[in-house]
């Protein structure tokens, strides 16, 4: 990414944009349909911060959610004519240095995450969150498919020694 930035999860729009997060430059990208050129969709001193910051992001219906690694937010955006807004989500507790996070419906996103090896379901209506997988080896992301969702197991801290 420009600028000494970092990819680290994509999710597509409806209308076929691509959106990127960076995780050090406080940015998330845009490919839109027919371009060959990133464009800053959303930045913000919110995204910022040491080590990494946004990763996970997905799409549910006109909004955007997006996670930041280093300080467990969640993170909305809705958008119109006068450009992109985001707002920070008030969960029952901080996430855990969430990752991957993909949607499950209207209402609810599950979100991996890697400080505690743990796989939790969003509930956006309230702020809730429940745990429904732990003891994960060094959790990453994941994918939905036909009702189940596959968890990878980076084990990152195996490959960094950490």
């Amino acid at each position: 990414l420009p600028r000494g930035g970092l990819c680290n999860d994509i999710a597509e729009l409806a209308d076929g944009t691509i959106l990127l997060t960076d995780s050090f430059g406080g940015r998330i990208f845009a490919l839109r349909p027919g371009s060959r050129e990133l464009s800053v969709w959303a930045m913000s001193p919110d995204f910022a911060g040491e080590g990494f910051n946004l990763n996970g992001i997905t799409s549910v219906g006109d909004a955007v959610f997006a996670v930041k690694y280093n300080s467990g937010e969640l993170f909305k955006f809705t958008w119109d004519l006068n450009g992109v807004k985001h707002e920070r989500l008030s969960l029952d507790r901080p996430l855990n240095g969430p990752d991957g996070l993909e949607r499950l419906g209207p209402d609810t996103l599950l979100v991996v995450e890697g400080f505690t090896g743990s796989v939790s379901i969003i509930d956006l209506s309230t702020g809730s969150l429940s745990v429904v997988a732990q003891d994960l080896d060094s959790p990453t992301t994941a994918a939905i498919f036909d009702g189940f969702a596959y968890v990878v197991q980076g084990q990152l801290d195996h490959f960094f020694g950490m």
